[in-house]
């Protein structure tokens, strides 16, 4: 079975990089090990998702209805799906670089720490 922690220690490493393509990189393996801790949160909590690409509308959905906490995770998971979005498909993106990956590194470990499952990494 996958460990998704690989996602975060090797979006740690490219965000040290000195390249566009290490930092744009980075941002999306923070997103994805962000995405897939939550997901396997909200699937812990009996939700049912979808099994395409809207399992991620419904993630972030979910989490923004519950508590708090989790709907400052929601609110970050969604900050950081943009980033990703933007280092996947914008030929452009202004003020990329070692700074914004290492921000969304930082986001990706503060979704987790705010779902609880901090121990996990």
């Amino acid at each position: 079975m996958f460990d998704w922690n690989g996602f975060l220690d090797l979006a740690e490493r490219l965000a040290q990089g000195d390249d566009e393509a290490s930092h744009r990189t980075a941002i999306s393996r923070a997103y994805y090990f962000a995405f897939h801790r939550a997901r396997l949160f909200v699937l812990s909590r009996g939700v049912a998702l979808p099994r395409t690409g809207e399992a991620h509308d419904v993630v972030w959905e979910v989490l923004a209805c519950a508590g708090k906490g989790l709907r400052g995770a929601a609110a970050m998971g969604l900050g950081l799906r943009k980033m990703r979005r933007k280092s996947d498909y914008d030929r452009e993106f202004l003020g990329i670089g070692k700074g914004k990956a290492q921000d969304a590194v930082k986001l990706a470990r503060a979704i987790v720490r705010l779902l609880g499952l901090e121990a996990g990494l």
